[in-house]
């Protein structure tokens, strides 16, 4: 019996990273988006510690870091109030402790993903 290949739905963030765990596996792949061309808005702001975490094997971890930028906490302010701060230092008990901002729209990145997944044949 012939093996059917993956069809994975959507070339964004989820998708891609279901390509790259695939292709690691030497399991080539089709995917379809509904755009033709990559976003030039973003969807999503940040990464999370625990993706970056996942995304390590694939080597897409190094490419996002030297893209983004670590956010290690956050002030919130109102008019006629003081500021309040909220810092990660300490409450994140991580190997990334920190949030990494890196726009969904970095095309550069996404390309450098699509260059590592190994298209199917049709």
């Amino acid at each position: 019996m012939k093996e059917a290949t993956p069809l994975i739905a959507g070339a964004g963030p989820v998708g891609l990273g279901a390509a790259l765990y695939l292709a690691q596996a030497n399991i080539k792949t089709r995917i379809i988006d509904a755009t033709e061309k990559p976003v030039q808005e973003s969807r999503a702001l940040a990464v999370n510690p625990r993706t970056l975490e996942i995304l390590e094997s694939t080597g897409v971890t190094e490419k996002m870091l030297a893209l983004g930028m670590p956010i290690r906490g956050v002030r919130f302010s109102q008019r006629g109030h003081p500021p309040h701060e909220i810092l990660f230092k300490g409450q994140v008990q991580h190997k990334y402790p920190f949030i990494l901002a890196l726009s969904q729209a970095t095309t550069g990145l996404r390309n450098k993903t699509i260059d590592r997944v190994k298209p199917a044949k049709r």
